[in-house]
């Protein structure tokens, strides 16, 4: 079968008016390997909250071999409890166009840690991948591989 790789990775994070935009762009590119950090475009788009509050979007997109590091990078960045729990619930994470999404959680990110967090103040990851056209349960087949391919423990 034909190895399915990522293309492209897109990061995104808001930030609150409560916190500290500086803060939270450390969150977004601890998720992103040192040597493609200073080379990531971020885009930041100002939007107004339910009540009238500011935010800030904030985006990086990584296109390339810049997305396959990445993607490596997240993996191994995951302790063994949460490739696990990656891997069992790949079904709700692959959507009908076959994009991962991994949701990590901000606070832990900004501590140089990548933890699944399903919660709200997260690091929202979506990974693109280059596919043969496969059925969904043969993509997650190969995403379990390339997960455990990666697998440092």
């Amino acid at each position: 079968m034909k190895e399915i790789k990522p293309i492209k990775i897109v990061l995104t994070t808001t930030v609150h008016a409560t916190e500290d935009k500086l803060k939270v762009l450390k969150a977004l590119l601890n998720v992103v390997p040192p040597s493609i950090r200073e080379n990531s475009t971020i885009r930041e788009v100002h939007v107004e909250g339910h009540y009238g509050n500011p935010i800030i979007l904030l985006n990086v997109s990584i296109e390339g071999y810049g997305a396959e590091e990445t993607f490596k990078y997240i993996i191994k960045g995951l302790s063994g409890t949460d490739r696990k729990i990656l891997s069992a619930t790949l079904d709700m994470r692959v959507d009908e166009s076959n994009r991962l999404h991994i949701r990590i959680s901000k606070q832990q990110a900004y501590l140089g840690n990548i933890l699944i967090y399903d919660g709200d103040d997260v690091v929202k990851i979506v990974v693109h991948f280059m596919l043969p056209r496969l059925p969904k349960y043969s993509i997650i087949s190969e995403l379990k591989k390339l997960i455990k391919a990666n697998n440092v423990d």
